[in-house]
């Protein structure tokens, strides 16, 4: 019992728990007023922080943007959000304001982790759906020994509120079945560092693929370790710059990295220029010229 409890206590942030719950609303705070942002760019102003970012775009799947603020994962860590806004015609509406103790983590299917932490006694992860401007607690797991010391894992009845107990075992089972499920959103660093912004820092890459679109499309599989180490430290070495009003071309140049841990993350290129989320978000690079020269030997096409 207290291997697992112990087991428990360490596991990193992106533990999840899945059970099946009515949906019910979650309150969401908003800015004051008086304070209330009135554009995506005032938001960001707000929170240029060392070591974090931002996304903008259709998080959700549904029909608006949303834009997203949090911390960038590098390593084994994934990125978390702290906040999250509803773009539209009008003002910008909050979903989600937390911090490094109640963060959010982006999953398929088009939900959210809500992972909270009052101490070392209690914590909770809730799955949540977006419909609108609420979001809405879908199912999930809460581990409070001031309920029980020695049975401390429950299923969730409503947000945060312990429901029937469960096993560690079902704990355990269905958490390494919804690590699977994070998705590390590649946020625009704060700094403007390529590299973290894909979260690429210290990640053992086993592979890469690159895709070069001209007349025609040419892939190019890499595993050369010296040629994969030699382009993380040219990335290592970019500035993201303004966003470019020419960056938009027919050209979308694709390096895939493949992790050894499974996962992989694109950076596009178009011409010379960062091509991030939709065709007209394209940034200038500042200090790209050794990583064109790695992917221009390989490719066999000029990269600007």
């Amino acid at each position: 019992m207290d291997t697992v409890k112990l087991f428990l206590k360490t596991l990193s942030v992106s533990v999840v728990f899945l059970f099946g719950c009515a949906e019910t609303s979650v309150p969401s705070p908003s800015p004051t007023p008086s304070s209330a942002p009135h554009s995506a760019e005032e938001i960001i102003r707000q929170y240029t922080e060392e070591g974090k970012g931002y996304f903008i775009g259709n998080a959700f799947g549904d029909e608006k943007e949303e834009l997203l603020i949090g911390t960038i994962g590098n390593g084994v860590f994934q990125s978390y959000i702290t906040h999250v806004f509803q773009l539209g015609d009008g003002d910008p509406v909050s979903l989600f304001s937390g911090s490094d103790k109640d963060r959010i983590y982006l999953l398929d299917r088009e939900e959210l982790l809500e992972e909270k932490s009052d101490s070392e006694f209690s914590s909770s992860w809730n799955v949540l759906g977006v419909n609108n401007t609420d979001l809405v607690f879908r199912e999930g797991i809460v581990y409070d020994e001031t309920l029980s010391s020695d049975y401390p894992w429950f299923s969730a009845a409503d947000n945060d509120k312990a429901g029937s107990s469960i096993s560690s075992e079902e704990f355990v089972n269905h958490m390494i079945d919804y690590e699977g499920r994070i998705q590390n959103p590649c946020l625009i660093s704060f700094s403007k560092t390529l590299s973290d912004t894909f979260a690429l820092n210290n990640r053992p890459v086993e592979r890469m693929m690159l895709s070069v679109q001209r007349i025609s499309t040419v892939n190019t599989e890499i595993t050369d370790p010296l040629v994969i180490k030699a382009t993380l430290n040219a990335m290592k070495t970019i500035k993201i710059g303004d966003k470019s009003t020419d960056g938009t071309t027919d050209s979308d140049d694709v390096i895939t990295f493949y992790f050894e841990d499974g996962s992989s993350v694109n950076v596009r290129f178009r011409r010379g220029k960062l091509a991030y989320g939709p065709k007209d978000e394209c940034y200038l690079l500042d200090g790209a010229e050794t990583l064109f020269t790695i992917l221009e030997k390989y490719s066999g096409y000029s990269m600007q």
